[in-house]
């Protein structure tokens, strides 16, 4: 018995989909299939979206972040019109739907592939400078584009002049790494994602490198879905369309954020993976060594570990041993990057960060131990996020899927082993994802979700898909085609305006202090939205006037910039609300900053904002 589900497990290759011969009584009820899946889910996102509005009305304070504001605000109505547009197409009969000529597609498929991932690029890169303003929103972005700035100019690590060493965690408060008296900057990010956008940046801009990556994901998508089922280029064409009409791959595009990266990297590895031998291993090792090493280390070991355990379990030893021993080597060497990073730049590592396998252990039992209940509901807002921000139809298709699981593909099915798994560390490390368009740590398995919603369309459509195929026609492209018009002609339009306008807030605001005259601004964070990611400055501090966050700046330090003849300007909530930023507490609460503020409005060199 044991045998007989080992072998079960271990398909030697992806098997393709027999064509079935249909039955009009197939043909009319299989359709009902799609339709009471969009039932279920429209009604269950209607239960979620009722359930974690009261939750957050009933503990305002602790869900009063990034995941309730984003919620409350934004998501909850797309997923509400998203219900109701899904209630509607299940109402519709089978013989309601109009057949859809798809000669050309199928006589070409490539070329209709091909034709989506250029339409994603330069949607994504015109997004990239009209949607989000070609501005970095939160910390993350920012990294990213500190890392490529300091790439581009040949360097490792940005050189801080002396006079600026003692507010080095001023200039920059957050996701740096320490060094021995300030002599550096350099983020503890690790360098994958900037240094690709320095590498393009040779010929392009850096900007163009998500979008050409998102257009990549398509492309591979596509093409995974040819070696999965090689008789159905339908399939192919209907995971490569779910994938391009995701409002989160677009928009998620057009920032600095890594996750882009990700999951063209999960589809490279993916279909490497899928060829075998020891071309394929040895693709798929070297995109694990990138993927690894993109900007954080774990998001490749959880899509990657399932495959790897496979392997042991199927006895095939030595491609186990390949595995196992590749990435340990890996991480070995990730975990000790920034040691090397130092050590190439000419500075030590200070302040106790010393990186290695112990840095990464301690910080992960830290967040840990910082568990509750209620991250069950943070994370329950990610994934209502994620539903608002992809295609509408993608859930359903899911669901079809996973009722009919015993047919997915194996790797299909060890992929959706590395989301439990992300989605369980993410739970009791990291509930909150901060900012994202969509649900951005799952982001790297999107391509892999659009080729099990693909399996699950040709479960629900399996019999009037193969009677079609011989005329290039078909009533089961016209759900998809409605669902899709739905989201290109009035979600993707309507999140493109909401995105503008969340990001123009806070950039209007940015630019209105970048302006100020004084030699310095100092940027008292609290109850502003983001309001820390205000103080941003150059790599090697060409940006005047420079920005200090005050919650790093002792008294001696803000006296220390008066005795050098420098001007200080003071930002706050006050200055933040009247400039468009969004606040988020409506009353100033006490807080141990208050003493730094008062001796701060105290100091002589004191101006205001646009006044030398």
């Amino acid at each position: 018995m044991l045998l007989a589900l080992k072998t079960r497990l271990l398909p030697a290759k992806p098997v393709a989909a027999e064509p079935m011969v249909p039955t009009l009584a197939a043909a009319v009820a299989l359709p009902l299939a799609l339709a009471r899946a969009m039932e279920r889910v429209a009604l269950a996102s209607i239960g979620a979206v009722v359930a974690l509005q009261a939750l957050i009305r009933w503990r305002p304070d602790d869900f009063f972040f990034e995941p309730s504001y984003y919620f409350v605000h934004q998501d909850k109505w797309w997923v509400l019109l998203i219900a109701v547009v899904l209630l509607a197409l299940s109402r519709l009969t089978p013989a309601a739907l109009p057949r859809l000529s798809l000669d050309g597609v199928l006589e070409r498929p490539e070329r209709a592939a091909a034709i989506l991932a250029l339409l994603v690029f330069v949607a994504s890169l015109a997004s990239t400078y009209g949607v989000a303003q070609n501005y970095d929103l939160v910390r993350d972005e920012q990294m990213a584009s500190f890392d490529t700035t300091v790439f581009m100019r040949g360097h490792l690590m940005a050189v801080v002049p002396p006079e600026w060493r003692d507010y080095a965690a001023a200039l920059q408060p957050r996701f740096m790494v320490q060094v021995a008296g300030n002599t550096a900057l350099g983020s503890s990010y690790l360098p994958g994602n900037a240094a690709f956008r320095a590498l393009v940046a040779t010929l392009l801009a850096p900007q163009f490198a998500n979008p050409l990556l998102a257009a990549l994901s398509v492309w591979l998508c596509f093409g995974l879905a040819r070696v999965l089922w090689p008789a159905r280029p339908d399939a192919a064409i209907v995971a490569s369309l779910l994938l391009a009409t995701s409002a989160q791959v677009l928009f998620m595009a057009s920032t600095s954020f890594a996750m882009t990266g990700h999951m063209a990297l999960t589809l490279a590895w993916l279909r490497l993976y899928l060829r075998g031998g020891a071309l394929g291993a040895a693709g798929a090792l070297a995109v694990g060594f990138v993927a690894m090493g993109w900007h954080q280390l774990a998001f490749h070991v959880f899509f990657a570990a399932p495959f790897v355990l496979h392997l042991w379990w199927g006895r095939r030893f030595r491609t186990a041993l390949v595995y196992s021993f590749s990435y340990l080597a890996f991480a070995v060497f990730w975990t000790g990057y920034w040691s090397v990073l130092a050590a190439a730049a000419g500075v030590h590592l200070g302040g106790g960060f010393e990186g290695g396998s112990r840095f990464f252990f301690e910080r992960f039992a830290s967040l840990l131990g910082k568990f509750t209940l209620f991250d069950v509901a943070t994370v329950a807002l990610n994934l209502v996020r994620m539903l608002a921000w992809n295609n509408p139809i993608l859930p359903a298709l899911l669901v079809i899927a996973f009722a009919c699981r015993r047919g997915l593909p194996l790797p299909l099915r060890l992929s959706m082993g590395g989301v439990v798994a992300t989605l369980l560390v993410v739970l009791f490390v990291l509930p909150s994802q901060g900012h994202g368009w969509g649900y951005r740590y799952l982001h790297g398995y999107l391509g892999v979700l659009c080729l099990i919603g693909a399996y699950g369309w040709m479960e629900a459509f399996k019999p009037v898909a193969a009677s079609d195929a011989a005329t290039g026609r078909s009533r089961s492209m016209a759900p998809i085609a409605a669902i899709c018009a739905f989201t290109l002609l009035v979600l993707l339009p309507a999140q493109a305006s909401q995105v503008h306008t969340f990001i123009n807030h806070h950039k209007g605001t940015y630019a209105a202090i970048a302006k100020a005259r004084a030699d310095i601004v100092i940027v008292d964070d609290r109850h502003l939205f983001y309001g820390e990611d205000f103080g941003r400055n150059d790599p090697f501090l060409r940006n005047k006037p420079l920005f200090l966050t005050l919650d790093r700046l002792e008294p001696a330090l803000i006296d220390r910039l008066c005795a050098r003849g420098l001007t200080v300007s003071f930002f706050d909530r006050t200055e933040g609300v009247a400039l468009g930023a969004l606040k988020i507490h409506d009353e100033a609460l006490p807080d141990w900053r208050d003493g730094r503020r008062a001796h701060l409005l105290a100091v002589p060199c004191l101006v205001p904002l646009g006044v030398r």
